[in-house]
């Protein structure tokens, strides 16, 4: 049972009479049918009726209960989560601009193949397969060290799994949209330049 923190493990709990409780504070939980909202009201004056002198500290619904335990932990994701789509962001345009640069740096070798005869399509798969293939490696030693730090974020998480597979899956393939991308634009402009004009201003 869960007593202080809806993120806390559930603990054995015993049951005593109140008499050997010697607690100066006891709680009580409802339950209703109806909207938990109008009961509180109710709730309240039901104590009074029995004696006025009793102090009511809190009267909230558990759904309101339950958000003021999520507040810190909520934020602290939130924080994180925006932390960590902008890493995803600086990723993504760096590795645009890596592979856009390497590819460019080939466009004399994409003349040349033009001028041998290669068709425009087989030269892009070509620069395609060669990027994705570095990309590929960089992207697997990535979701090593992720599922490696996975234990780490695991205290600062509640209800989603470290290893989330939609997270890494999404990433990965964002990251690997951009490098295709990156890829495929450059080398598709370099096909449609006169292979004379490559060949002589490279």
């Amino acid at each position: 049972m869960k007593v202080m923190s809806v993120t806390e493990d559930p603990q054995p709990q015993l049951y005593r009479p109140w008499d050997q409780q010697g607690w100066p504070v006891a709680s009580f939980i409802v339950r209703t049918a109806g909207n938990p909202s109008g009961v509180v009201g109710t709730m309240a004056a039901v104590v009074r009726g029995l004696d006025s002198r009793l102090p009511i500290s809190q009267l909230v619904t558990m759904d309101d209960h339950i958000d003021q335990q999520l507040l810190l932990p909520r934020m602290g994701a939130a924080v994180l989560a925006g932390f960590s789509l902008t890493a995803l962001v600086l990723a993504a345009l760096g590795l645009y601009a890596v592979v856009a640069f390497a590819v460019r740096e080939r466009t004399k070798e994409v003349g040349i193949r033009i001028a041998l005869g290669a068709r425009g399509p087989g030269v892009v798969w070509v620069m395609i397969r060669g990027i994705m293939l570095t990309v590929g490696v960089g992207l697997a030693a990535g979701l090593v060290a992720a599922l490696g730090a996975a234990r780490a974020l695991s205290n600062v998480l509640f209800n989603v799994s470290p290893t989330d597979p939609a997270t890494l899956v999404v990433v990965t393939a964002v990251l690997a949209l951009v490098a295709v991308m990156a890829a495929y634009v450059p080398a598709r402009r370099a096909t449609r330049v006169d292979p004379a004009v490559v060949l002589r201003y490279q």
